[in-house]
């Protein structure tokens, strides 16, 4: 049975789940990213003008930043990416969701001091996809 929204086998609930996961782990990479954009997330204090202002990760750190940024929206894109591709096959399937489910978690752990504890969400939501999608081989196989 192939799953309307995920285009591979493993049955509706589990194909939507492994989709729906995929979507939220990107959605939310992308969202973090619009965040850091134009969120003022640094304190800044003005001691001519005694003034405290909020200062964007931008200005604080350049241009340069977006590249940062853009490496979670990338990763999820290939956890999506192995989600929507019908032709790739179970095992190249599991190993790019499972890639980029490692990938999103040395992010977050890089990072952690910093910004990658909002991008937990994105690598728990890749997790899920990934258990979804291991559930459903298996469910195929008829081992669960």
């Amino acid at each position: 049975m192939t799953s309307s929204l995920s285009g591979r086998p493993g049955g509706d609930r589990r194909g939507r789940a492994r989709f729906i996961s995929a979507v939220v782990s990107h959605g939310w990479t992308w969202a973090m990213m619009v965040f850091f954009i134009f969120a003022p997330v640094y304190s800044m204090y003005d001691a001519t003008s005694r003034e405290e202002y909020g200062a964007t990760l931008i200005s604080v750190n350049g241009l340069s930043v977006l590249l940062v940024l853009l490496i979670p929206c990338a990763i999820s894109a290939l956890g999506l990416t192995a989600v929507r591709v019908p032709d790739l096959g179970r095992w190249a399937t599991r190993a790019l969701l499972w890639t980029s489910t490692l990938l999103l978690f040395l992010f977050c752990l890089v990072g952690m001091l910093s910004i990658g504890f909002l991008y937990i969400p994105a690598f728990l939501a890749m997790l899920i996809a990934s258990i979804a999608d291991l559930r459903a081989t298996r469910q195929d196989q008829g081992i669960a």
